[in-house]
């Protein structure tokens, strides 16, 4: 254990300087294609010593005369200090009337009502198919009562009460127990007469 022994480096192989840099290779002249320039180049070459009779400063008088004004840049002062910005881009601006397609039903909502109708029109053509085949059966009226019937009398025995078939079934739920309470408040008021009658009896005796 201890210090690992290790040979001192040599005085003479010490570390230069730039040694370690990354060397990069070695820099080849570039030469420039002539071959796509040639084509470019004109070959005629210019007439030395020509001078033109245009007049360069009547031509730019004529020019702004018959020029259109440019039209000022629309904006809007949205504050008292003078704050001002862009009217097109500040949506101030019913920019959106003047485009192409305003007023017309987007492509991907025609796509999308075109897909409805056709699985509607798939559904529709299988469900009779299998209307055809027998494995649906529609039920008459009397049938649908009967139905229902049983399943309501089928729920009274084992106890679950009414359900949502009864309600369906009976056009008037309310009729069965106004039916009901009427006919206990005439038991009662029978009752009550009698005891009345029985009482006044016992009285004069």
């Amino acid at each position: 254990m201890g210090l690992p022994k290790v040979e001192p480096p040599c005085p003479k192989h010490h570390l230069l300087k730039h040694s370690k840099e990354q060397k990069l290779p070695e820099r080849k002249p570039y030469k420039v294609p002539v071959e796509g320039i040639k084509s470019s180049i004109p070959s005629e070459r210019p007439i030395m010593g020509h001078h033109t009779k245009k007049n360069f400063v009547q031509g730019n008088i004529v020019d702004v005369k018959m020029s259109v004004p440019r039209k000022p840049v629309p904006i809007i002062v949205d504050t008292r200090r003078g704050n001002k910005m862009l009217l097109e881009p500040s949506g101030l601006l019913p920019t959106l009337l003047y485009r192409k397609d305003y007023g017309k039903i987007p492509d991907y909502l025609i796509k999308r009502t075109e897909e409805e109708k056709k699985a509607q029109e798939e559904y529709d053509a299988y469900v009779k198919e299998r209307i055809r085949q027998g494995s649906m059966k529609m039920l008459t009226e009397d049938e649908r009562n009967n139905v229902l019937l049983n399943k309501e009398q089928e729920n009274y025995s084992t106890g679950t009460g009414p359900s949502a078939l009864q309600a369906c079934a009976d056009p008037d739920p309310l009729s069965k127990h106004v039916a009901y309470f009427l006919r206990d408040h005439e038991n009662g008021s029978t009752a009550d007469m009698s005891g009345n009658h029985e009482r006044g009896r016992n009285q004069v005796g």
